[in-house]
Protein backbone atom coordinates (compact mmCIF):
# COMPACT_ATOMS: atom_id res chain seq x y z
CA UNK A 1 0.00 0.00 0.00
CA UNK A 2 1.66 3.38 -0.84
CA UNK A 3 2.22 5.89 1.83
CA UNK A 4 -0.29 9.01 1.80
CA UNK A 5 1.08 11.92 3.95
CA UNK A 6 -1.39 14.28 5.99
CA UNK A 7 -1.11 18.26 6.41
CA UNK A 8 0.92 19.46 8.99
CA UNK A 9 -1.22 22.35 10.53
CA UNK A 10 0.90 25.62 9.64
CA UNK A 11 0.64 26.74 13.55
CA UNK A 12 1.94 23.44 14.45
CA UNK A 13 5.55 23.90 12.63
CA UNK A 14 7.48 20.62 12.70
CA UNK A 15 11.53 20.57 13.32
CA UNK A 16 13.27 21.88 10.93
CA UNK A 17 15.01 19.54 8.02
CA UNK A 18 18.30 20.00 7.15
CA UNK A 19 17.39 18.94 3.83
CA UNK A 20 15.47 21.94 1.98
CA UNK A 21 12.71 23.10 -0.37
CA UNK A 22 13.20 25.22 -2.54
CA UNK A 23 10.90 27.19 -3.04
CA UNK A 24 9.36 26.23 0.25
CA UNK A 25 5.92 26.63 -0.87
CA UNK A 26 3.62 26.09 -3.73
CA UNK A 27 -0.40 26.65 -4.65
CA UNK A 28 -3.13 23.68 -3.86
CA UNK A 29 -3.97 22.76 -7.36
CA UNK A 30 -0.99 24.46 -8.91
CA UNK A 31 2.40 23.23 -10.01
CA UNK A 32 6.25 22.89 -7.95
CA UNK A 33 8.89 23.66 -9.75
CA UNK A 34 12.08 24.10 -7.76
CA UNK A 35 14.49 21.53 -6.02
CA UNK A 36 15.81 19.46 -3.28
CA UNK A 37 18.77 21.20 -1.13
CA UNK A 38 21.23 18.33 0.35
CA UNK A 39 23.08 20.28 2.19
CA UNK A 40 25.86 17.98 3.71
CA UNK A 41 27.38 14.85 3.71
CA UNK A 42 27.06 11.89 6.39
CA UNK A 43 28.80 11.87 9.45
CA UNK A 44 31.56 13.66 6.86
CA UNK A 45 30.81 10.91 4.18
CA UNK A 46 30.26 12.36 0.70
CA UNK A 47 26.47 11.58 -0.97
CA UNK A 48 26.44 9.89 -4.17
CA UNK A 49 22.97 8.92 -4.19
CA UNK A 50 19.76 10.68 -3.23
CA UNK A 51 16.36 9.63 -3.09
CA UNK A 52 13.32 11.15 -3.11
CA UNK A 53 9.90 9.52 -2.47
CA UNK A 54 7.00 10.76 -4.16
CA UNK A 55 4.11 10.99 -1.83
CA UNK A 56 -0.02 11.70 -1.76
CA UNK A 57 -1.23 13.56 -0.07
CA UNK A 58 -4.70 13.84 1.76
CA UNK A 59 -7.48 16.15 0.42
CA UNK A 60 -10.20 17.47 2.87
CA UNK A 61 -12.60 14.88 2.58
CA UNK A 62 -9.73 12.71 3.83
CA UNK A 63 -9.13 11.01 -0.33
CA UNK A 64 -5.64 10.11 -1.27
CA UNK A 65 -4.36 12.05 -3.77
CA UNK A 66 -1.37 11.98 -6.07
CA UNK A 67 1.42 14.02 -7.38
CA UNK A 68 1.27 13.65 -11.11
CA UNK A 69 3.19 14.68 -14.22
CA UNK A 70 6.51 14.20 -12.02
CA UNK A 71 9.28 15.23 -13.64
CA UNK A 72 13.12 15.40 -12.67
CA UNK A 73 15.36 18.18 -14.08
CA UNK A 74 17.59 17.18 -16.90
CA UNK A 75 21.08 16.02 -14.83
CA UNK A 76 24.42 17.36 -14.83
CA UNK A 77 26.61 15.01 -16.17
CA UNK A 78 27.59 13.79 -12.53
CA UNK A 79 24.49 12.01 -12.36
CA UNK A 80 22.33 9.39 -13.71
CA UNK A 81 18.54 9.12 -12.71
CA UNK A 82 16.37 6.39 -11.94
CA UNK A 83 12.55 7.09 -11.76
CA UNK A 84 10.62 4.44 -10.32
CA UNK A 85 6.98 4.39 -11.43
CA UNK A 86 3.29 2.74 -9.73
CA UNK A 87 0.08 2.15 -10.91
CA UNK A 88 -3.00 4.48 -9.33
CA UNK A 89 -5.64 2.78 -7.65
CA UNK A 90 -8.21 5.31 -9.43
CA UNK A 91 -6.86 6.78 -12.31
CA UNK A 92 -6.99 10.82 -12.84
CA UNK A 93 -7.86 13.14 -15.59
CA UNK A 94 -4.94 15.37 -16.45
CA UNK A 95 -4.46 16.12 -20.25
CA UNK A 96 -5.99 12.93 -20.46
CA UNK A 97 -6.53 9.71 -18.47
CA UNK A 98 -3.28 9.00 -16.09
CA UNK A 99 -3.00 5.55 -14.68
CA UNK A 100 0.68 5.84 -13.41
CA UNK A 101 3.09 8.21 -12.19
CA UNK A 102 6.12 8.59 -10.42
CA UNK A 103 7.05 7.01 -6.57
CA UNK A 104 10.27 7.36 -6.43
CA UNK A 105 13.53 9.23 -8.22
CA UNK A 106 17.03 8.06 -7.45
CA UNK A 107 19.80 10.49 -8.26
CA UNK A 108 23.21 7.51 -8.72
CA UNK A 109 26.43 9.29 -8.85
CA UNK A 110 27.49 8.68 -12.46
CA UNK A 111 30.73 6.91 -13.43
CA UNK A 112 33.71 8.93 -13.35
CA UNK A 113 32.03 11.10 -11.37
CA UNK A 114 33.55 13.32 -8.45
CA UNK A 115 30.49 12.83 -5.32
CA UNK A 116 29.42 15.54 -3.35
CA UNK A 117 31.62 16.64 -0.28
CA UNK A 118 30.33 17.17 2.95
CA UNK A 119 31.43 21.05 2.81
CA UNK A 120 29.23 21.66 -0.44
CA UNK A 121 25.49 21.49 -1.04
CA UNK A 122 23.41 20.85 -4.45
CA UNK A 123 19.92 21.10 -5.22
CA UNK A 124 17.91 18.63 -7.08
CA UNK A 125 15.21 19.72 -9.53
CA UNK A 126 12.12 18.40 -9.68
CA UNK A 127 8.59 19.12 -10.85
CA UNK A 128 5.21 18.27 -9.95
CA UNK A 129 1.44 18.99 -10.28
CA UNK A 130 0.23 19.44 -6.56
CA UNK A 131 -3.19 17.89 -6.13
CA UNK A 132 -5.87 20.25 -4.56
CA UNK A 133 -5.33 19.40 -1.12
CA UNK A 134 -5.92 21.32 2.42
CA UNK A 135 -3.06 24.36 3.16
CA UNK A 136 -0.49 23.14 5.62
CA UNK A 137 3.06 21.55 5.56
CA UNK A 138 3.48 17.97 3.21
CA UNK A 139 6.41 16.12 4.08
CA UNK A 140 8.50 14.42 1.42
CA UNK A 141 10.80 11.74 2.55
CA UNK A 142 14.61 11.75 1.34
CA UNK A 143 17.05 9.23 1.94
CA UNK A 144 20.74 10.42 1.35
CA UNK A 145 23.73 7.44 0.74
CA UNK A 146 27.23 8.55 1.26
CA UNK A 147 30.60 6.72 1.16
CA UNK A 148 32.06 6.80 4.52
CA UNK A 149 34.32 9.46 5.52
CA UNK A 150 37.25 6.29 6.61
CA UNK A 151 36.21 4.47 3.20
CA UNK A 152 35.29 1.64 4.74
CA UNK A 153 31.91 1.50 3.51
CA UNK A 154 28.22 3.51 2.99
CA UNK A 155 26.67 5.08 4.98
CA UNK A 156 23.32 6.61 4.71
CA UNK A 157 21.19 9.41 6.42
CA UNK A 158 17.20 8.83 6.58
CA UNK A 159 15.22 11.77 6.39
CA UNK A 160 11.59 10.67 7.22
CA UNK A 161 10.93 10.98 10.70
CA UNK A 162 8.13 12.93 11.62
CA UNK A 163 7.80 12.00 15.26
CA UNK A 164 7.77 15.27 17.14
CA UNK A 165 11.79 16.37 18.24
CA UNK A 166 13.01 13.80 15.85
CA UNK A 167 16.63 14.24 14.87
CA UNK A 168 16.22 13.46 11.37
CA UNK A 169 12.96 14.84 10.17
CA UNK A 170 11.78 15.28 6.07
CA UNK A 171 11.84 18.55 4.73
CA UNK A 172 8.03 19.74 4.16
CA UNK A 173 6.63 21.32 0.97
CA UNK A 174 4.16 24.53 1.92
CA UNK A 175 0.77 24.15 0.06
CA UNK A 176 -1.05 27.40 0.14
CA UNK A 177 -4.81 28.31 -1.07
CA UNK A 178 -5.61 27.79 -4.36
CA UNK A 179 -4.77 30.74 -6.83
CA UNK A 180 -6.05 31.24 -10.45
CA UNK A 181 -3.74 33.35 -12.86
CA UNK A 182 -5.86 33.32 -16.04
CA UNK A 183 -4.12 30.18 -17.29
CA UNK A 184 -5.58 27.71 -14.79
CA UNK A 185 -4.17 26.98 -11.62
CA UNK A 186 0.05 26.85 -11.76
CA UNK A 187 2.40 27.53 -9.02
CA UNK A 188 4.30 30.48 -8.66
CA UNK A 189 7.37 29.13 -10.05
CA UNK A 190 6.09 28.31 -13.41
CA UNK A 191 4.05 27.31 -16.10
CA UNK A 192 2.32 24.10 -16.48
CA UNK A 193 5.02 22.18 -18.68
CA UNK A 194 2.30 19.92 -19.76
CA UNK A 195 -0.25 22.70 -20.84
CA UNK A 196 -0.42 23.18 -25.08
CA UNK A 197 -1.72 26.23 -24.58
CA UNK A 198 1.95 27.32 -25.69
CA UNK A 199 1.70 30.17 -22.95
CA UNK A 200 5.43 31.00 -21.92
CA UNK A 201 4.45 34.08 -19.45
CA UNK A 202 7.67 35.32 -17.25
CA UNK A 203 6.14 37.89 -15.51
CA UNK A 204 7.80 38.88 -12.03
CA UNK A 205 7.11 35.41 -10.25
CA UNK A 206 7.06 33.36 -13.23
CA UNK A 207 9.95 31.08 -14.23
CA UNK A 208 10.16 27.93 -16.35
CA UNK A 209 12.87 26.03 -14.50
CA UNK A 210 14.82 25.98 -11.55
CA UNK A 211 17.72 27.55 -13.63
CA UNK A 212 15.49 30.19 -13.83
CA UNK A 213 14.15 30.71 -10.61
CA UNK A 214 17.67 30.56 -9.41
CA UNK A 215 19.19 33.08 -11.50
CA UNK A 216 16.48 35.37 -10.27
CA UNK A 217 17.19 34.75 -6.97
CA UNK A 218 20.81 35.41 -7.55
CA UNK A 219 20.15 39.04 -9.23
CA UNK A 220 17.51 39.72 -6.15
CA UNK A 221 20.70 38.95 -4.02
CA UNK A 222 23.18 40.96 -5.87
CA UNK A 223 20.61 44.00 -6.46
CA UNK A 224 20.43 43.62 -2.36
CA UNK A 225 23.93 44.11 -2.05
CA UNK A 226 23.92 47.15 -4.00
CA UNK A 227 21.53 48.54 -2.35
CA UNK A 228 23.50 47.64 1.32
CA UNK A 229 26.46 49.21 -0.33
CA UNK A 230 24.86 52.29 -1.58
CA UNK A 231 23.66 52.57 1.90
CA UNK A 232 26.94 51.78 3.77
CA UNK A 233 28.77 54.06 1.06
CA UNK A 234 26.19 56.86 2.35
CA UNK A 235 26.64 56.21 5.97
CA UNK A 236 30.49 56.34 5.02
CA UNK A 237 30.07 60.04 3.77
CA UNK A 238 27.51 61.24 6.80
CA UNK A 239 30.24 60.17 9.30
CA UNK A 240 33.23 62.10 7.34
CA UNK A 241 30.92 64.86 7.03
CA UNK A 242 30.00 64.95 10.98
CA UNK A 243 33.68 64.19 12.03
CA UNK A 244 34.90 67.47 9.67
CA UNK A 245 32.49 69.60 11.45
CA UNK A 246 33.25 67.98 15.09
CA UNK A 247 36.79 69.19 14.10
CA UNK A 248 36.50 72.09 12.86
CA UNK A 249 34.08 73.33 16.29
CA UNK A 250 37.07 72.31 18.38
CA UNK A 251 39.44 74.50 16.42
CA UNK A 252 37.29 77.38 16.95
CA UNK A 253 36.84 76.68 20.64
CA UNK A 254 40.25 76.20 20.72
CA UNK A 255 41.46 79.88 18.82
CA UNK A 256 38.52 81.36 21.66
CA UNK A 257 40.77 80.02 24.43
CA UNK A 258 43.44 81.16 22.71
CA UNK A 259 42.35 84.63 21.87
CA UNK A 260 40.87 85.22 25.25
CA UNK A 261 44.15 84.39 26.66
CA UNK A 262 45.90 86.92 24.96
CA UNK A 263 43.67 89.72 25.56
CA UNK A 264 44.13 88.79 28.98
CA UNK A 265 47.79 89.45 28.58
CA UNK A 266 47.13 92.74 27.51
CA UNK A 267 44.77 94.26 30.12
CA UNK A 268 47.23 93.11 32.38
CA UNK A 269 50.41 94.99 30.59
CA UNK A 270 48.23 97.89 30.52
CA UNK A 271 47.54 97.99 34.50
CA UNK A 272 51.22 97.37 35.36
CA UNK A 273 51.91 100.27 33.16
CA UNK A 274 49.74 102.55 34.89
CA UNK A 275 50.83 102.04 38.28
CA UNK A 276 54.62 103.32 36.73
Amino acid sequence: MFKTVSLILLAAAPASSHVGVSPPDAPSGGRFTGAFRIPHGCDGGSTDRVTIEIPEMMDADGVSRPLISVKPEMPSGRWDITIEMRTLDTPVEYHGTVSETVSKIVWNLADGAVALPTHMYEFFGVSFKVPAVPPGRYPFNVRQDCLNSDGTGEGFLDWSNTTEGAKRPPPNLIVTEAQDDGHGSHSAMGNDPDSEDGNTDHTPGHYSNHGEAMEAFNMDHSMMLESEKSTMDVNRGLGVASLVVAIGALLLAAYGVLKGNSSGAEEVSRMEQSKV
